[in-house]
């Protein structure tokens, strides 16, 4: 899988997300937002799902996040850790369940990255912290 695929496939998996999609575009126009502001539009769609009781594309959706990290180059990788796996953190740490709701839909490579994730951000309250903790160990 590549990167030019990976919105077509979320699409396809998450077709209620499709206004929250359009809405993306039309805040962008013409310019290209860039692949991780587009993979975050479905973590937002995930999160809000959630939060309206509807999980019926939660399969679909973390098995395509589980292909992406198994089957993809590294930039696509990168969209499944970072752009929606990090993403449905952050975001769902503003909701009142938190991010716990998502771990059962989890398969084995995403559950990983997420507890990677998750220890990354441990103890931090900011992208800073966790670069600052990153550049004392490099």
């Amino acid at each position: 899988m590549t990167s030019a695929a990976v919105v077509p496939a979320l699409l396809k998996v998450c077709p209620s997300a499709e206004p929250l999609w359009q809405e993306h575009l039309s805040e962008w126009k013409e310019e290209f937002p860039g692949n991780f502001l587009n993979v975050s539009v479905f973590a937002r769609h995930i999160v809000r799902s959630y939060r309206e009781a509807r999980t019926e594309e939660f399969a679909d959706f973390f098995l395509l996040v589980e292909r992406m990290i198994q089957e993809g180059d590294a930039d696509v990788v990168g969209l499944a850790t970072v752009g929606i796996l990090e993403d449905l953190q952050v975001l769902s740490s503003h909701e009142q369940v938190g991010s716990a709701p998502f771990v059962p839909w989890l398969l084995p490579d995403s559950l990983r990255e997420w507890v990677a994730i998750e220890r990354q951000w441990g103890g931090k309250s900011s992208l800073a912290d966790v670069l600052r903790s990153e550049k004392k160990t490099t």
